[in-house]
């Protein structure tokens, strides 16, 4: 053993003494051809993972290992052309001058195809965006910087929680686009929702950010179905030293990042980055009535006599009838609480986060790297209701080792509610609060403000006299109101319990994700193979006694997937075609196998490649999120179910489309009821108003696109795409009255369930119900994008962008959720007049459209926003200072129907730059 020791000791020593001979420092200054030095130009050791930039000087230097055939070092900046230097073991000193390349496209990308290529000839729409772009946007948060990019839907639900869509069906969840970190999925598992940046990679620390349109199941699994968003960080190898950012603005506006990179060794390096954002959040403030709500819809129609109604953004308004002095019975609604008024002191949005990351050169083409992440935020969720996230959180844990044409990469998400509470829950129980506090047992808050109603109307008094005197009996902080003091004691009692007795959602769910991918080469034909699995542990605080807020689970809920994938691509007719062939194959716990695929040609016209025609053809597939499957969420005026079959019994839902019976069938009832109309005639058309839900399958998309990119005398650079999709199994929600076990009530109980809220025992009621379902009508869509971006020089760019995008008429009441504009343009100005100097200003126009979702259905008026930003750099303070501001017209730009305005934020920083 001992001279194994010795034999090992001795051929170590070996290697490194050869190490050190053969290894070189190469060095060198990279300037522009004004002989202007460079500063942040990427300088990388070809095939491998050894690199550095340029300092403020533009100097490098880096070790090469010569005893490899042919080193190259590859040379890369942002608006300068991109240079391949081949070294030779006599020459040390390389001196390099960059020519001005301003135009987008040469970029090299990876994520369109898993493999390297440049933007121009990538086979799908997709578009990269540099961190330069992002910090000079005048946005606060990168999502709503991205708004200014051709195709891209902006959804804020808050200052801090923003989502982005392609090709339509946007919403906050954002569910059918993925959203990567480093190839990392950062979703929330407990939600499936795309949480904005909170858990992403923070400014100051991103490269570039890929928006890659359209189906992408056959490269990235079921859900990457209209799109993927990839943040690609920096590599402390790459790029070291210290920056610190701080920016303040209007709404008491305070945002702080630093990063700190450093490498340790040639093998070791680290960084960290830190966040801390905070400012007084947007508030909702929508009071039309609810458009989902039946009453609401049967009060426009004169249905039923009601004074008041369930406001979008009012909370804790319960409902009763009331007995006039005529004898007549009226649904009076109680005023509730305004959102403003339940967030209360919880109004502050907020954003921490920390990210320690570690990277190891096994060898100069293998790389390992650990990076953790933790994350707290407060802010406004929309979907079912409006969620309060307060100090809602993540923690994230990735370890890969890759080589140059090869990973593997395993990650864990965790999540927690934090004090996170939902607004409507949080009303409902504050209203049914004891009175009295010091008598538990006596009437609640609505029972008092009924009592009182009633007793002025008994009285004599008018309408409105009997609303002031028994709001009066509600404790609230606001004019008309009881209590402030008992107010702020049941709110901030209620906001701590769980649900379904209070607002909080006490969720903490994992996800687990192992990946791995092997790229390599026979003859002519590049080939990559690569395998997934997932997997979810759900759990929203269920116990053996009592039900998960969310998921109405006793124990977590498991929920796996896991799939393969191949693609392979060649070059033919002089390398002027490029055609790839990717196929992929999932299977999940819930659903049948599904296979995805996607073939592409590229056809460069030109010799150097420089104008491209693609088509594309793709087919994705989408899993429904984990709400959709396993939810159980009474939200009051309806309850919310998932819909998956249970081992091979197959069973869904029957019941009565709502509207469809409020309308039709429910004005018959009380002729029925008196004799006036015959039961045959009732059922009659309550048979019209049947609906029939089978448990949930995967949706499929299958898309067809041709597009063009191409760059003119270097200055006139044209992206065009043009898509039509068809959509089967299309997942969206139909809301009825049945029975919570799938079976169909007569019309009289569901007539009677309509106007009372629910009838029967818990397990088998019957009420309004609301299931996510596969539709069998096929849903089409289409769109056209197009950017055309002039560089006039270095001093001034134009940069404009349209979108067009339509669904098809839908009939029969089915939600598609498509809430996307038909129209939509950006035009912006951008440029360096001087020397540190730059300046960029958009302008962007939205037309209004039908906004769909869990929370209520409305109309989005027309909206535009103009963003701007100024920046000027002083180097020998190692710092930029920055102007900017985003929605400076303050104009109407409410993005999500029952969201917030986005008003205007202005701001003003300092970046501290040390190389």
């Amino acid at each position: 053993m001992k001279h194994i020791y010795i034999i090992l000791l001795s051929s170590l020593f070996f290697l490194l003494l050869c190490s050190s001979i053969s290894a070189q420092t190469v060095r060198g200054t990279i300037t522009d051809v004004n002989k202007e030095p460079l500063v942040g130009v990427n300088v990388q050791l070809a095939g491998t993972f050894v690199g550095t930039t340029t300092d403020v000087n533009g100097e490098y230097s880096i070790k090469v290992e010569f005893s490899k055939e042919n080193p190259t070092l590859i040379i890369s900046s942002v608006g300068y052309s991109r240079e391949s230097i081949a070294l030779t073991a006599d020459q040390q000193i390389y001196d390099i001058v960059l020519a001005e390349d301003i135009i987008l496209g040469s970029e090299v990308i990876i994520s369109a195809s898993r493999v390297e290529e440049r933007v121009l000839e990538s086979p799908v729409t997709v578009e990269q965006v540099s961190f330069k772009q992002i910090e000079n946007s005048g946005n606060m948060e990168l999502f709503n910087a991205l708004g200014r990019f051709k195709g891209v839907d902006v959804n804020s639900s808050s200052m801090t929680l923003t989502t982005i869509s392609t090709r339509g069906f946007n919403s906050p969840k954002s569910e059918r686009v993925i959203q990567l970190a480093d190839y990392v999925d950062i979703q929330s598992p407990s939600l499936n929702i795309n949480a904005g940046n909170i858990l992403g990679v923070p400014e100051l620390d991103i490269e570039t950010v890929d928006i890659i349109h359209g189906p992408a199941s056959a490269l990235y699994g079921a859900n990457a179905f209209n799109g993927v968003i990839l943040t690609n960080s920096k590599d402390p190898f790459l790029y070291e030293g210290l920056d610190v950012r701080v920016r303040g603005g209007n709404r008491a506006m305070m945002d702080f990042q630093a990063r700190y990179a450093k490498k340790i060794t040639d093998r070791l390096a680290f960084k960290f980055n830190a966040t801390y954002f905070e400012a007084d959040d947007f508030i909702a403030d929508n009071f039309n009535p609810i458009n989902i709500d039946p009453v609401s819809r049967s009060r426009e129609l004169g249905d039923f006599n009601t004074i008041g109604f369930d406001a979008v953004n009012r909370y804790g308004q319960l409902s009763q009838n009331i007995r006039m002095l005529d004898g007549t019975d009226v649904l009076v609604f109680s005023p509730g609480w305004t959102e403003r008024e339940m967030i209360a002191d919880d109004n502050r949005a907020r954003t921490i986060r920390f990210q320690p990351v570690v990277s190891y050169l096994i060898t100069d083409d293998i790389k390992a790297t650990l990076d953790f992440k933790y994350a707290r935020a407060n802010a406004t969720y929309q979907s079912t209701s409006r969620y309060r996230y307060m100090d809602f959180g993540a923690n994230q844990l990735r370890a890969e080792v890759e080589g140059k044409d090869w990973f593997v990469r395993a990650f864990w998400t965790e999540d927690f509610g934090g004090d996170t509470y939902d607004m409507n829950f949080l009303g409902a129980s504050m209203m049914r609060m004891p009175f009295n506090p010091e008598n538990p047992a006596g009437p609640s808050i609505s029972n008092m403000f009924f009592n009182t109603y009633q007793n002025a109307i008994n009285m004599g008094q008018s309408p409105e006299q009997a609303m002031a005197a028994a709001t009066a009996m509600i404790p609230g902080p606001g004019e008309g109101y009881g209590s402030p003091e008992q107010f702020t004691a049941i709110r901030t009692d209620r906001a701590a319990t769980p649900q379904p007795l209070g607002g909080l959602i006490p969720a903490n769910s994992q996800m687990y994700n192992l990946t791995a991918q092997k790229e390599y080469y026979l003859n002519d034909y590049q080939f990559i193979v690569g395998g997934q699995y997932r997997e979810f542990s759900l759990f929203s605080g269920g116990t053996e006694d009592a039900p998960g807020a969310l998921y109405g689970e006793t124990s977590a809920i498991r929920n796996w997937e896991y799939g393969f994938y191949g693609q392979v691509s060649n070059r033919f007719l002089n390398n002027r075609l490029k055609a790839q062939l990717a196929v992929r194959m999932d299977d999940f716990q819930n659903f049948d196998p599904a296979v995805s695929p996607r073939a592409s040609v590229v056809y460069s016209v030109d010799q150097a490649r420089n104008h491209n025609i693609r088509a594309a053809y793709g087919k994705a597939f989408r899993s429904p999120t984990q709400l959709d499957q396993y939810i159980t969420l009474d939200i009051g005026r309806a309850l919310l179910l998932g819909n998956i079959r249970t081992g091979d019994v197959s069973t869904g839902f029957t019941g009565y489309a709502a509207g469809a019976f409020t309308q039709e069938v429910a004005p018959l009832l009380p002729g029925v009821l008196t004799g006036l109309v015959s039961q045959d005639v009732l059922n009659t058309a309550a048979e019209r108003t049947v609906v029939n839900f089978r448990p949930l399958e995967l949706e499929e998309v299958d898309t067809w696109e041709v597009g063009y990119k191409g760059v003119f005398n270097n200055k006139f650079y044209v992206d065009f795409t043009a898509f039509y999709s068809i959509y089967n199994n299309f997942i969206g929600a139909t809301p009825f009255i049945g029975r919570t076990d799938g079976t169909l009530p007569s019309p009289i109980e569901a007539g009677l369930a309509a106007a009372t809220g629910a009838i029967g025992q818990p397990g088998n009621e019957i009420r309004a119900i609301q299931v996510w379902h596969n539709i069998d009508q096929r849903v089409q869509t289409g769109g056209v994008a197009i950017g055309l971006n002039y560089y006039f020089n270095k001093k001034i760019a134009l940069l404009t962008n349209y979108s067009w995008n339509t669904i098809q008429e839908i009939e029969g009441g089915f939600r598609t959720f498509f809430n996307t504009p038909e129209h939509k343009f950006n035009i912006g100005l951008e440029g360096e007049p001087f020397k540190n100097f730059n300046y960029s200003v958009n302008y962007k126009w939205v037309q209004g459209f039908l906004y769909e979702f869990p929370f209520d259905d409305g109309f989005i008026d027309d909206y535009d926003m103009l963003d701007a930003s100024v920046s000027y750099k002083v180097p020998e303070w190692k710092t930029t200072f920055t102007l900017g501001g985003s929605n400076l017209l303050n104009g109407n730009n409410i993005q999500i129907y029952g969201g917030p305005a986005i008003t205007r934020l202005v701001f003003a920083g300092v970046l501290l730059s040390i190389n």
